[in-house]
């Protein structure tokens, strides 16, 4: 999704504590979905979204993640990142740092409409490594925020 100016940059609303629109102009609205969690045995992902509603319609979503592991994963190791059934293929590492023994790897990445509103309590991240395989599901409270960002896109 190629970045979108913010018009005004006048903050339309705050809806909700999970997600936050933006004005952008006379038919377009930027949503912000605030990092949600999915929790695996040794790690968890963090993940947020950001989409544009243009004339009521959406079509994809900026999906931003961070990996978070208590040893450092080398980019070399990363094989395959699954988000659901799909393999993600084009996706930009943004940063990969290390501080207070807990390693972040940041990913952007883009996921359409369709694969948006198939997230349910089944979703979940799958990371192969040269070392290993993690499965991430989402918490509760990642369950309960998706479903209520759900209606806000079929609005």
């Amino acid at each position: 999704m190629a970045q979108t100016s913010r018009g005004s940059g006048e903050k339309s609303s705050s809806i909700g504590n999970h997600y936050t629109s933006f004005f952008v102009n006379d038919s377009t609205m930027l949503y912000y979905i605030k990092p949600m969690r999915f929790n695996s045995i040794n790690s968890y992902v963090n993940v947020d979204f950001t989409f544009n509603k243009i004339q009521n319609k959406t079509k994809e979503a900026t999906m931003n993640f961070s990996i978070i592991t208590p040893v450092k994963i080398s980019i070399s190791s990363i094989k395959k990142i699954k988000f659901n059934d799909k393999e993600i293929q084009n996706y930009k590492i943004l940063y990969n740092e290390s501080k207070n023994k807990k390693s972040e790897m940041r990913i952007s990445s883009s996921l359409n409409t369709d694969e948006f509103m198939k997230l349910d309590e089944n979703s979940y991240f799958e990371i192969t490594t040269t070392d290993l395989v993690s499965i991430h599901k989402p918490s509760k409270k990642t369950y309960k925020i998706l479903k209520q960002v759900k209606n806000l896109i079929l609005d």
